[in-house]
């Protein structure tokens, strides 16, 4: 199991940024069979406000 957390940066004031995407226990087949592939078993993720993100692999 793959697991992606984005820790928050505080500011300033010692406060979090708020979570724009949360993303929970995602899963992502191709195929069928001999020839399944999981891209993704059950990776999680929380995206924060004001943060670029890719999720990027081979085609």
């Amino acid at each position: 199991m793959t697991t992606a957390v984005a820790n928050p940066k505080t500011g300033g004031s010692g406060g979090h940024s708020a979570v724009a995407a949360r993303a929970e226990g995602v899963v992502k087949a191709y195929g069928e069979g001999e020839t399944r592939v999981v891209a993704l078993d059950g990776v999680s993720v929380d995206i924060e406000r004001g943060v670029f993100t890719a999720i990027m692999g081979p085609s």
